[in-house]
């Protein structure tokens, strides 16, 4: 909600729709200029290709990519305000660094890029009761028994038939950050030789992927445009036919004997150009021989074969989308509205590996936000969130209290727990609120005495204001058998508060 996800995914999935790819990102920010607590957004890209990707990474979402980089060519002026001690600012040209070094460095602009890089080490991995390991530099020994580091709560670690603990060798995967230039490490780690731990799982950004295709053993995306791309053109090209041979085809003039009409030549040079109740001919010709009123020479251009070739191509780019009259809302003169949304669920089907692409990388998304929470929200806090209704709500997280021991604890603790995301793509809290108020309706036509019994059901699918009010009356209204049962006995203090 703080992100405004929702137009991010929707700019995400459009471009990826139009090109075959997109990037989203998840940034670590502070909470204002003058907070100390970092908060997590997701953000879009302007400029899709200004991402660059590790092109061995085969996932669909870039998740195992090792290496990224985010480009952005900023003004001298600004930069040398962001960065005054760099050494690019007194370079004009650039030697050495590559090819493409004129692109870092122009006499209007110096190029800076975002590089997030994964670090292996070796380190001892501890084996867990429970069958999983953790790394022995996030556990304490304390006097033979692990901690952990963040929670201080003891680990149970396995031990072996002989009592030691078990543990093996094991690559760990750091991901870190830095901003260069061409020349050298602009923010990074505290003496700018490398990037800063980022505390991460996951490269923080995200690949909305359209439809991949391997050809001449090479990955190739497409999105949905690829195949429409020719007809579109073909279409495009009938039209301004249409419209051309239309514009320019001549007047139909008149055909006329010889004498007609000299005595009322200004009337008819001006028939083109004015609306004339009557035209005044004479029925004879110089030579004062009988003929008949003067005709008109009908010219009609040849728009009937253009104009079924429109219509032609028009429906193959409709075949090129899986998209068809009834998705659109076109009814035939023989479809029912249920015909309607049969052909609207159909191309909804064709069409569902473009939702399903879009849905894995906000899956991926919530993962990787999943992953940086605890080492963002890791202080205590106040919080909005937002309940499924759009309620929101502010809680406390990392809350220190005492215990009747008198031992600390911590509530809501961001740092206690793993937790995995799904996504679900499909209908909007207000859609299905709107479906089930349709249904009710339906029920309560075919029976109007079962708004007497389900009508505060009804009252709480309707978002106006004072609904709730009136729902709650009709509930306390209902008879006796629809009372809902009591919460049983009250809940002492102490265990509601546990």
């Amino acid at each position: 909600n703080e992100s405004h996800a929702e137009t991010i995914y929707d700019a995400a999935f459009e471009a990826m729709l139009e090109k075959g790819w997109s990037w989203i990102r998840v940034v670590s920010e502070f909470e204002s200029e003058t907070s100390f607590k970092r908060i997590l957004k997701i953000k879009g890209f302007v400029n899709d290709f200004a991402v660059y990707c590790d092109p061995t990474a085969q996932e669909p979402t870039r998740r195992d990519m090792d290496w990224g980089f985010i480009t952005e060519d900023i003004p001298r002026g600004e930069y040398a305000s962001r960065y005054p001690k760099s050494r690019a600012i007194s370079l004009t040209h650039m030697h050495g660094v590559g090819d493409g070094g004129t692109e870092w460095l122009t006499s209007g602009s110096i190029r800076v890029a975002e590089y997030y890089y994964a670090d292996y080490e070796t380190e001892t991995l501890i084996s867990l009761v429970d069958g999983t390991g953790r790394w022995k530099s996030e556990l304490e020994d304390y006097e033979g028994i692990y901690l952990d580091k963040l929670t201080r709560e003891p680990v149970p670690v396995a031990l072996d038939d002989d009592g030691r603990i078990v543990t093996r060798q094991g690559r760990r995967r750091k991901i870190k950050w830095c901003i260069i230039n061409a020349v050298e490490i602009l923010e990074g780690n505290d003496d700018r030789t490398g990037g800063r731990d980022m505390q991460a799982s996951w490269i923080p950004l995200v690949m909305v992927e359209g439809r991949r295709r391997w050809i001449d053993g090479k990955c190739r995306l497409s999105g949905m445009v690829r195949h429409a791309r020719e007809p579109q053109r073909i279409y495009n090209y009938l039209v301004s036919q249409f419209v051309e041979a239309v514009a320019l085809s001549p007047k139909a003039p008149f055909v006329v004997a010889w004498g007609q009409i000299e005595d009322f030549k200004p009337i008819w040079d001006a028939l083109n150009q004015k609306n004339f109740p009557y035209l005044p001919y004479k029925p004879m010709t110089v030579d004062m021989q009988p003929v008949p009123a003067p005709q008109r020479q009908t010219l009609e251009p040849a728009v009937q074969a253009v104009g079924a070739g429109i219509v032609q191509f028009d429906n193959i780019i409709k075949a090129a989308f899986n998209i068809y009259d009834s998705a659109l809302g076109k009814r035939g003169s023989q479809e029912s509205g249920k015909s309607m949304l049969i052909g609207k669920s159909q191309s909804e089907s064709a069409n569902m590996n473009w939702i399903d692409n879009l849905s894995r990388s906000i899956q991926h998304c919530g993962e990787v936000i999943l992953d940086m929470i605890p080492s963002r929200y890791d202080a205590q806090r106040g919080i909005n969130i937002v309940r499924p209704d759009n309620e929101r709500e502010e809680v406390l997280i990392n809350e220190i209290f005492q215990t009747e021991n008198g031992e600390d604890e911590i509530r809501r603790d961001m740092a206690r727990g793993k937790y995995s995301c799904t996504v679900t793509a499909g209908l909007t809290n207000q859609t299905k609120r709107e479906a089930s108020l349709q249904n009710m309706f339906g029920l309560m036509e075919a029976d109007p005495g079962l708004f007497r019994i389900i009508g505060d059901l009804v009252l709480s699918q309707m978002d106006w204001e004072g609904a709730d009010r009136i729902g709650e009356r009709l509930k306390r209204a209902l008879p006796p058998e629809f009372q809902e049962e009591g919460e049983g006995p009250q809940i002492t203090p102490q265990v509601q508060q546990q």
